[in-house]
């Protein structure tokens, strides 16, 4: 949210330009080497807890963190953090200060000792009154912090409360393939197989988003007896000389006496995960079926979403995405916040309509999902605008002789961005920095705001992926000073051995 350089974009003539505007300095390390910069310098630290998805945390980074005269004030004094209490590190320096609700900003001397601290922000706080709170809040000292915290408490007693998604998933057996066997024999059940490889990652992806799921859970549990299968070791080797396993995963179903009924593989999304078990054992519910019910029109719910779901799993996206705005433009209001249509909100581009989008943005408080995951969705989608300029428009000559196309789609991209109220999330700002990188030229700004952000915004694996396509879109245009830099930022040999010697395919 916070950044030291503000970039944008003046698209007059089809050319981008930067500005710049000095606020306050956020320092990039962590918390420790904060504290140990702040006994050098013989300053205390001010540190920033927000999260993506406050709205007085973006109002505070906009309307304060960027401002000149803030950014006098407290690069003077202070060694500044800015924490993302819900990423990398994050929670948990928020749970070492007790942090609860956001914004909070607290004050600590080197030996993190609070000086001062305070909660929550206006909708448009201005720099003076922001210096004005925290100098009070200093002479307050414990005293100010202790009343501080009694409206704190008083505040999370009282706010509602948000649903809770409760993730059972699937009971894995954890045992071995004859006990499996018998069990599912014993309790009239089919054995279920995940046959899978450490080093897959589609199936560390079903393992962590798709068994983990309720309605996974609820449809899996009372057919099955479930177990996973390493078929590099254990049992593993021995069993594939049975099953054949050729690719990972594979889920392979048998019944009581050991005979198999039906295989198949892949990553599947949970919705399209249950409909190709469906269309195995019930003859109902098999592709064929359902296109036949749907053609002489059978527009039940229930129906829709079978259908839906079984054209995922097919790969017929598109013809999903038609179902899916069948079946959704026909709920009322209240069903549509519901968190079981979501998926077709987030996963069938619903919510890509335009006035959709508007329904969404006008109503993301009564989701029943939570705030969190529809803010998600939004911080997603408009830097998938950002990211399809930066990684998708790349020919041997650049952006030259569609530079008007560009144009439009970053025009967009910044229209989606204002909507959204997210032009100063950090995940966007990396991403529409290597937009303007892939519009003009121009390297240094984005690695300048990728150092600031990367730690913050991104998990490791999504660090390596988004620093490769760095080397893949850019390789010809980086110098040998960029790339040292791109490699410091990497903790990866793979992706460092590819920053210096670049992909072996060349951007077409």
């Amino acid at each position: 949210m916070k950044k030291i350089i503000l970039l944008f974009a003046l698209l007059t003539t089809g050319n981008v330009a930067f500005t710049q505007n000095i606020g306050i300095q956020f320092f990039k390390g962590n918390l420790e080497e904060a504290c140990e910069k702040a006994r050098m310098e013989k300053k205390q630290i001010f540190i920033d807890f927000y999260t993506d998805w406050c709205g007085p945390c973006k109002a505070v980074a906009k309307f304060v963190f960027l401002d000149e005269t803030a950014g006098n004030y407290f690069n003077k004094k202070f060694i500044n953090m800015s924490v993302d209490a819900e990423k990398g590190t994050g929670p948990e320096v928020a749970d070492f200060f007790n942090v609860k609700s956001y914004p909070t900003f607290i004050v600590i001397d080197p030996e993190k000792n609070i000086k001062a601290r305070w909660s929550g922000s206006s909708s448009k706080p201005n720099p003076k009154g922001f210096i004005e709170k925290l100098e009070e809040q200093l002479l307050l000292g414990p005293a100010g912090y202790t009343q501080e915290q009694a409206r704190l408490d008083k505040f999370l007693k009282e706010r509602p409360k948000q649903e809770n998604i409760e993730m059972p998933g699937v009971i894995e057996f954890e045992g071995k393939y004859a006990d499996a066997l018998a069990k599912a024999k014993a309790e009239g059940k089919m054995l279920f197989i995940d046959c899978y490889t450490q080093w897959c990652g589609p199936c560390k992806l079903m393992s962590s988003q798709v068994f983990p799921s309720k309605d996974v859970g609820d449809f899996m549990n009372p057919k099955f007896v479930f177990m996973k299968l390493d078929m590099e070791n254990g049992e593993g080797p021995e069993l594939n000389k049975l099953f054949k396993i050729k690719a990972y995963p594979t889920y392979v179903v048998l019944n009581s006496d050991g005979n198999e009924l039906f295989r198949f593989e892949g990553y599947k999304p949970a919705d399209a995960f249950i409909a190709t078990i469906k269309s195995n054992i019930d003859k109902d519910k098999t592709p064929d079926a359902l296109r036949t019910l749907y053609e002489f029109g059978n527009r039940d719910k229930e129906f829709l979403k079978d259908y839906i779901a079984i054209l995922s799993s097919m790969n017929k996206h598109q013809e999903a995405v038609k179902v899916a705005e069948e079946l959704m433009d026909d709920l009322t209001d209240d069903e549509k916040y519901e968190t079981s249509y979501w998926k077709y909100w987030s996963d069938y581009g619903y919510a890509k309509i335009e006035n959709n989008l508007n329904f969404l943005i006008d109503n993301q408080f009564k989701f029943k999902v939570g705030k969190k995951v529809v803010t998600d969705f939004f911080v997603n989608f408009a830097s998938s605008n950002y990211s399809s300029i930066a990684f998708s428009l790349g020919t041997p000559n650049g952006i030259e002789g569609n530079r008007d196309d560009v144009s439009k789609k970053f025009q967009y991209a910044q229209e989606i961005t204002k909507k959204l109220d997210l032009e100063h999330n950090p995940t966007i700002e990396v991403f529409r920095s290597a937009a303007l990188a892939e519009i003009n030229g121009l390297i240094d700004p984005m690695l300048d705001t990728f150092e600031l952000y990367a730690n913050k915004i991104f998990s490791d694996n999504e660090r390596e992926l988004f620093l490769q396509n760095i080397v893949k879109f850019f390789n010809s245009k980086l110098t040998e000073i960029q790339k040292e830099r791109l490699a410091k930022l990497s903790k990866d040999e793979k992706t460092k051995l590819l920053i210096k010697n670049g992909f072996s395919i060349r951007r077409k």
